[in-house]
């Protein structure tokens, strides 16, 4: 199996398991996997490790203003045509429409605004720290001396959420929620993924045994301090030690066990490679189908809304290819039609 294949199947995974989130599930699963986020950022340091392994082909502003074209763009497309279908359902249903500007206006911004986008926000940040991985992995800092460096920004970003006051200022306490308080640990998480296709198997293992060691002693004093179990969510926001220690021990298992031709054997490859693939608009159009349950008011078990949902998701994606693929016929600027993919598939 192509490595690729393999990374698309991991991101696949991710993918599924942020949805089984979204859609109800018992405690147990929805605590089991807080790994999801941690998972989607390690692949997508890898993946930008690989396709840019002969160096970054552009400039670093160039580089960000395509990152923020391939994310905002179909980002801003889908809620449109969100914003635009609440609209019509509303009027249909004689229903008061549901959103006022400010939340419209916040989820363009990738805020609170309708949920769900915070993680597109997440991968935003990614991108402009992404070119600076290549030079915490150039050869006079590479090996211990980079893992150092990413270790000590993750120390000092563990005692700034720790002991450094929430500010006053709405602007500030935003910019320290939404941005920094995001963008560095998950810098962090997405500089190990641009590494971890050099670890051998044994360093991939000794890596997830020691990030489950920390999390089960994390658990355990936590238990002793608040008298019980401590859910990994209540630590997700921000992502601190607890929640980040569950995430990659989970996450890099997964990386190790797709080292194992057992994983080319896994159920659904194909499925979970296309879920891979598509990801990006997977995740948008699901949005979508939770509301229309939210709307119409259907209560039914969980693992049933969860076919629906990932399955409508998947089957709308589908659906947009082949049109795209129809529409592309007509276009003769190869360009055009690079780009078109890249932001609608």
């Amino acid at each position: 199996m192509k490595r690729d294949d393999t990374l698309d199947m991991l991101r696949g995974i991710g993918l599924l398991c942020i949805m089984l989130a979204h859609v109800g599930p018992p405690a147990f699963l929805f605590q089991l996997r807080n790994f999801d986020v941690p998972l989607m950022v390690l692949v997508a340091g890898s993946s930008f490790a690989m396709s840019t392994a002969n160096g970054l082909k552009t400039g670093y502003i160039e580089y960000i203003i395509k990152r923020l074209i391939r994310l905002v763009i179909p980002t801003w497309t889908f809620l449109s045509l969100f914003f635009l279908l609440t609209l019509i359902t509303s009027f249909i249903m004689q229903k008061t429409y549901p959103f006022p500007f400010y939340k419209i206006f916040a989820s363009f911004f990738l805020g609170t605004g309708i949920g769900y986008v915070w993680i597109i926000r997440v991968f935003l940040l990614i991108s402009l720290i992404a070119p600076l991985t290549r030079f915490a992995n150039a050869s006079y800092i590479k090996g211990k001396w980079s893992y150092s460096i990413v270790f000590t920004v993750y120390l000092i970003y563990e005692f700034m959420v720790r002991h450094i006051p929430v500010p006053n200022q709405v602007f500030l306490k935003m910019i320290l929620d939404k941005i920094v308080y995001m963008a560095i640990p998950y810098g962090c998480i997405f500089f190990l993924g641009t590494r971890i296709l050099m670890l051998s198997c044994r360093q991939i293992f000794g890596l997830a045994m020691v990030s489950l060691i920390v999390c089960t002693l994390y658990a355990f004093v936590l238990n002793q301090t608040i008298g019980g179990f401590a859910p990994v969510q209540d630590y997700k926001y921000p992502p601190t030690a607890y929640y980040i220690s569950y995430g990659l021990s989970i996450a890099l298992l997964l990386f190790w066990i797709s080292r194992t031709p057992l994983f080319g054997l896994a159920p659904f490859k194909n499925n979970l490679a296309f879920f891979g693939r598509s990801s990006m608009w997977i995740y948008l159009w699901h949005i979508q189908v939770l509301y229309w349950f939210k709307w119409m008011g259907i209560s039914i078990h969980f693992t049933v809304k969860y076919i629906i949902v990932a399955g409508v998701s998947a089957g709308i994606i589908f659906l947009q290819t082949a049109a795209l693929n129809q529409t592309l016929i007509f276009i003769e600027s190869q360009k055009v039609k690079k780009l078109l993919t890249s932001l609608f598939t």
